[in-house]
């Protein structure tokens, strides 16, 4: 439970700014096009992202599907990278980790792109009132370690091998659907995109992991670092700043803690990465971080080096937002609206026996909470 606190003055603005960031203006309007392949969405026209489905490569390798390229800004930059030179295995917005167990195997490499396959069994993209979602139902395909290592034709470029030692054991196709491959996990995601207003956009990520057997276990890298989990790997160019929380974070080899949301921002533009409060590992105002300044993504961390067992009747849950901005948001501003994200819905919250209830949900504007709670605070205001 939140406890509001009426600031004269500053409040009723903070209030105006995640209306705005959430709710949109009158005249943005927000479309797709799926295929097969991908799903884009736009606004008013004009590229917003691209939700790739379908299994892509890079000269037949580095393969991947399940993520966002490019995310463009309310600027209209381009602001994530595919297949980047120093780290090919690393795209636009993505969750993966680097271990996958079942019982005592250790599977293929979902982070670096080898020895999986994201196959897709269903999609579909609908208009929520002023918001799109794009709702995804795949399969984790995935085969034993040696098997991977032994089937990658094209090792990562020697000169990458020693800055970038996860390069090591990783390069080629995924062999996934020649080599017995297993059904690891049943994943289902949910993108919420919201529409521009005040030069911010807000999109909202719901992810559900469910084994499809015993002794299912993922974790992120078996070095101190521990990276793994939701990631982008944003366009750098050195001049960006790191804050959470009223302070500057400083990116550092390992992990480092901060509050449970993270801002990237240069003088023109800013993304941020929000936790949801919800999330495993995550507590009030702290999480953890993998940050870089240059060449690699910025990860919110989870579970780290130890993996984790998903039991057959708990699925793995897990909640993020990002924050396209300007450049502009202040910290408190920032703070307000990661805090209310935990007001929102989530998809698996509701019952799928009652579909009246889920209908409601998918109908109800993000607007009307806000204006509750501003109306709550103007009664309830100090002169």
């Amino acid at each position: 439970m939140h406890r509001w606190i009426q600031r004269p003055g500053t409040l009723n603005c903070l209030i105006l700014v995640m209306v705005h960031c959430l709710t949109g203006h009158g005249n943005a309007e927000l479309s797709h096009q799926s295929n097969a392949e991908q799903t884009s969405i736009f606004e008013n026209g004009q590229h917003v992202l691209t939700y790739h489905a379908a299994h892509i490569t890079q000269d037949g390798n580095w393969g991947r599907a399940n993520y966002l390229h490019p995310l463009i800004n309310p600027s209209g930059q381009v602001i994530t990278e595919d297949f980047p030179d120093d780290h090919p295995h690393h795209r636009g917005v993505f969750w993966a980790w680097h271990q996958a167990w079942l019982r005592d195997r250790q599977l293929g490499d979902a982070w670096a792109c080898n020895g999986f396959r994201w196959n897709l069994n269903s999609s579909r993209t609908y208009h929520d009132r002023k918001t799109i979602v794009i709702e995804n139902d795949l399969t984790w395909s995935t085969i034993d370690k040696t098997e991977w290592i032994q089937s990658s034709p094209k090792p990562a470029l020697e000169k990458d091998k020693a800055n970038y030692p996860e390069l090591n054991s990783i390069g080629g196709e995924s062999k996934a659907e020649t080599a017995n491959p297993v059904d690891l996990i049943e994943e289902k995601n949910w993108i919420r995109v919201h529409p521009t207003h005040h030069n911010c956009r807000v999109i909202d990520f719901f992810i559900c992991l469910s084994a499809n057997h015993e002794g299912v276990r993922i974790g992120g890298s078996e070095d101190a670092k521990g990276y793994g989990g939701f990631s982008v790997r944003l366009k750098l160019d050195g001049t960006e700043a790191f804050r959470s929380n009223d302070r500057e974070i400083k990116p550092e080899t390992q992990a480092v803690n901060a509050g449970n949301w993270l801002d990237v921002s240069r003088l023109d533009s800013g993304l941020t990465i929000i936790n949801h409060p919800l999330n495993p590992g995550v507590q009030r105002d702290q999480a953890s971080w993998i940050l870089r300044r240059k060449h690699s993504m910025q990860n919110a961390v989870y579970p780290g080096r130890e993996p984790i067992l998903i039991p057959r009747n708990q699925p793995l849950r897990l909640g993020y937002r990002l924050v396209l901005h300007d450049g502009s948001l202040k910290e408190e501003q920032l703070s307000q609206i990661s805090a209310s994200f935990e007001q929102v819905p989530q998809p698996w919250s509701l019952r799928s026996e009652d579909q009246q209830e889920e209908v409601t949900f998918r109908s109800r504007p993000l607007r009307s909470w806000f204006q509750k709670r501003f109306r709550s605070m103007q009664n309830n205001s100090i002169d």
